[in-house]
């Protein structure tokens, strides 16, 4: 009588507690994942700390097995696979394999008519394993084939080879890792064996021997299977610093190139991110809708999205089949106007279950343009600068929340003024720019081709400037130089290919101030001068630089015996004046030279890790005695 009043009182808790899990998970039913697949029932999980049941059909078709309920002999549970027979009680621990005690970790159940069966003394007893992920309230069961009636149909010893992503490492009394096989998609649990090899490195380093703690989600592994539990294990991590973590959520939408996550969060996506559906083929971000439930692997350390995988998608609304519709386009169809740098904006509705704002697309001139629009529920909008005349071409794409979508492609014209034909002259010199700067002029036209100048002021003028590709955009740099200085407006003289040639100015003075004009100067010898056995060469220049001192012996005979001092660097002092040591002028093979060729370079100020500059030359020669 006792027992059957616990056995009423587990049931009436059980019942309470599957309707607390079903809420407690939120965003959709538990799951049960064997071998990588969904299981049919799957949704009926029950999960009090951490222990599982399922009904007893449910997983006896999980493991492929027999099940049978004999309730006149003490309410026995039967599950028969292959040679093996696991027996459980109604209301108590106590189960046998084969004759051999063990312990569930909780107590098959009645809960109406449906016996509820502990599910991880189930898989454990015929050589399985299961991991619980309470954050996706998903068990993961890693189980080998059944055996059939002509024996095992997969020879305990096989082995296979799983190649992919390490999603999650589960450490303890039986480790396993979860991975998503790089040519399935499919999640699969693998256990470790007791002896597992376990290897680990960093892209284009040589893997070493490590723990299974280890391993990191977002590691690329080959792991080596073998009678169903993994027997090495070969990991690489990924490169560039990655640090990938996963998790699982039920996204709120998408916006632009970012995820939104439950309670007002997003997530930036990476531009090279892997989108997937569930059924593993690429997608879109935009794709994505709310509600779907997805696996996100991201980059700690860049806080980015490198992976997202929809795993279950959202229900669509019931009932509507109707796509959305577009009421309005800006420019219209086919118009013709003459503002190069128009806003591009279509209008839109849906009367039924509404725009699924994540998923408008605007294409404009076959280039995808949705992360710079502004997206809203009736709208997008594209603000174009500085565009060529010609033809434009705008593709959106719209979707509710049902999945119908609509698509609108249109074209306009635009034929600018015959005096507006340079639409834009910039610089990058609105502060100052000092030496070594590069002074970058830009300026777009409306009809490209023709042949394009700029000048800065009066003080460099008929400067050429490139077309870049076939844009309508032309640029010229020019590297500041010691003693540039110059305050002025930017002037570009545009020939178009018809027409003709007009000029535009840019809207702010350009800025270039490299400081003092370099001086260098020879004071000391003088030139044609008679030098003796010793010679010390001085000079003149810009304070604080330096500068290098070449002199070459030069002596005619039969053969030409000439050859170089050697070379000596000095720096000029405040006053600007300088002074070499005194070279030895009959340092060389035939004594005294007929002419002596005295060179000073100044170097521009040093730059680790750069050859030395030289920005000034002067040169004399000399006579011998």
């Amino acid at each position: 009588m006792m027992r059957r009043i616990q056995r009423t009182i587990w049931a009436a808790g059980l019942s309470v507690a599957l309707v607390c899990v079903l809420a407690a998970a939120g965003f959709s039913a538990p799951t049960v994942m064997v071998n990588g697949q969904a299981l049919a029932g799957g949704d009926k999980l029950v999960v009090i700390e951490n222990a599982m049941l399922l009904p007893m059909q449910t997983v006896a078709n999980a493991l492929g097995a027999q099940s049978d309920y004999r309730a006149n002999e003490q309410h026995k549970i039967i599950l028969t696979r292959g040679n093996d027979t696991l027996n459980l009680w109604l209301g108590n621990t106590m189960a046998t394999i084969n004759g051999r005690p063990v312990t569930a970790d909780v107590s098959p159940t009645m809960v109406g008519l449906t016996i509820y069966v502990p599910l991880r003394v189930a898989v454990q007893s015929f050589g399985g394993s299961v991991q619980y992920d309470p954050v996706s309230a998903v068990a993961y069961v890693n189980i080998a084939q059944p055996p059939g009636p002509g024996g095992p149909t997969q020879p305990p010893g096989q082995t296979v080879t799983v190649q992919g992503e390490i999603l999650q490492v589960y450490l303890g009394a039986t480790t396993s890792v979860m991975i998503r096989e790089a040519t399935t998609n499919a999640t699969r649990l693998i256990p470790l064996a007791g002896q597992c090899q376990i290897l680990r490195g960093v892209a284009g380093q040589a893997p070493t021997v490590v723990q299974a703690g280890d391993l990191r989600a977002g590691d690329q592994a080959q792991v080596t299977v073998t009678g169903g539990q993994a027997v090495r294990i070969i990991a690489t991590a990924p490169g560039g610093g990655q640090q990938l973590q996963h998790m699982r959520v039920q996204i709120a939408g998408v916006a632009g190139k970012y995820l939104l996550l439950p309670a007002g969060k997003s997530l930036l996506v990476a531009d090279n991110a892997i989108i997937l559906d569930e059924k593993g083929q690429a997608i879109a971000l935009t794709a994505l809708r709310p509600q779907d439930r997805v696996l996100i692997v991201f980059d700690t350390a860049r806080n980015v999205a490198v992976s997202i995988t929809r795993e279950t998608p959202a229900a669509p609304p019931a009932g509507d089949t109707a796509p959305p519709k577009f009421v309005a386009l800006t420019p219209t169809l086919n118009s013709t106007i003459q503002n190069s740098s128009p806003i591009v904006e279509t209008r839109f509705t849906d009367d039924h279950s509404g725009i699924n704002k994540g998923a408008t697309t605007m294409t404009f001139d076959g280039q995808n343009v949705t992360a710079q629009c502004s997206v809203g529920d009736d709208y997008i909008r594209y603000q174009t600068t500085h565009l060529a005349d010609g033809l434009h071409q705008v593709d959106v794409n719209i979707t509710d929340k049902a999945g119908n979508t609509s698509r609108n492609q249109r074209a306009f014209t635009i034929q600018a003024p015959a005096d507006k034909q340079i639409l834009i002259v910039s610089h990058n010199a609105g502060q100052t720019l000092g030496v070594g700067a590069v002074l970058k002029v830009t300026a777009k036209v409306a009809r490209p081709g023709g042949n394009m100048t700029c000048a800065i002021g009066t003080w460099k003028e008929g400067l050429a400037m490139q077309r870049v590709g076939q844009s309508n955009t032309y640029t010229h740099s020019y590297k500041v130089q010691v003693g540039d200085k110059v305050t002025a407006k930017i002037k570009v003289t545009y020939g178009p290919p018809q027409g003709q040639s007009v000029v535009a100015y840019s809207q702010a003075d350009a800025v270039i101030d490299g400081g003092a004009p370099v001086t260098l100067k020879i004071t000391q010898p003088k030139a044609n001068a008679i030098v003796g056995k010793e010679m010390v060469v001085s000079g003149t220049a810009t304070a604080g630089y330096r500068v290098r001192v070449n002199v070459r012996y030069n002596k005619k005979r039969f053969l030409d015996m000439s050859n170089d001092l050697p070379q000596q660097i000095v720096v000029a002092n405040a006053a600007g004046a300088w002074q070499t040591a005194a070279f030895e002028m009959e340092n060389a093979l035939f004594g005294k030279a007929d002419t002596y060729d005295i060179k000073a370079e100044l170097l521009a100020p040093a730059v680790q890790g750069q050859q030395d500059t030289v920005i000034a030359t002067t040169k004399l020669t000399v006579k011998g005695k």
